[in-house]
């Protein structure tokens, strides 16, 4: 590969060196939240079972028939 493989239109976008978002500063907080729900593992499950509830009556909802006035 060389200086020809970054000319396809495709790969200009990494043709900078400029990142979207800095990974740096979220590593810290990234493992803190990781540690956070692997110590309070009961608050991990309810938040799913919880998000996952919701999902099926927003589901349920929106495949409810509708209502005919008359």
């Amino acid at each position: 590969m060389g200086s020809d493989a970054l000319s396809f239109p495709a790969f200009e976008y990494r043709a900078s060196d400029a990142g979207l978002v800095p990974a740096e500063p979220y590593g810290e907080i990234a493992e803190h939240a990781s540690r956070f729900l692997w110590e309070h593992r009961a608050l991990d499950l309810t938040a799913q079972a919880f998000v996952i509830t919701a999902a099926v009556i927003c589901c349920l909802a929106l495949i409810k028939p509708s209502e005919v006035e008359a």
